[in-house]
């Protein structure tokens, strides 16, 4: 996933879950509910990848919610 790695990479969490968000809504989807970066070990949120992760995200198409998370490893 891009936003993984430019997470990775260090690049900063907002404009980057921004341009995931962006790149979600191009791709058909009429909603983003949420896109977040959490902890893996307890799923606190995170403001920067500093420790073992998941990407969350939810978002609507055609009326059915789908949900899905990404590992974002150090």
């Amino acid at each position: 996933d891009a936003a993984v790695a430019a997470l990775r990479a260090g690049a900063p969490l907002a404009p980057t879950l921004d341009a995931a968000r962006a790149t979600i809504l191009a791709g058909g989807f009429a909603e983003v509910e949420y896109l977040e970066l959490r902890r893996a070990e307890d799923l606190a949120p995170l403001e920067a990848l500093t420790a073992p992760a998941r990407l969350l995200a939810a978002a609507w198409i055609g009326g059915v919610r789908l949900i899905d998370n990404f590992a974002a490893p150090l």
